[in-house]
């Protein structure tokens, strides 16, 4: 009985072992924050300084973005998402290929 009873918990497990992960609706709202922030981190000048600051308001809010991206591709690869496209969060499939999430 108890070799069954594993047999059944190892059978009903080994679809999730199977498939991709898919993404919870966090994640997917990062991964859309992260492509945003990709483009404007591309408008950051860190060598702009008009009349001695640093920052004005704009070149900070790029910076920001610049911020927030490296923060959430760190947490992503930590998570073991790749990507694709240079800023799209992916999965690896079973070839090693980093593909789009799943939709569901």
């Amino acid at each position: 009985m108890k070799h069954l009873i594993i047999a059944l918990m190892l059978f009903t497990a080994s679809p999730a072992f199977a498939s991709p992960q898919h993404p919870t609706a966090a994640e997917r709202k990062d991964a859309s924050r992260l492509t945003r922030a990709f483009f404007s981190c591309h408008e950051y000048d860190p060598s702009y300084v008009p009349s001695g600051i640093p920052y004005d308001d704009e070149n900070l809010m790029y910076k920001k973005a610049c911020d927030l991206r490296k923060k959430l591709q760190e947490k992503f690869e930590k998570q073991g998402f790749c990507f694709y496209g240079r800023y799209y969060v992916g999965q690896r499939d079973v070839e090693g290929k980093c593909g789009a999430l799943p939709n569901h």
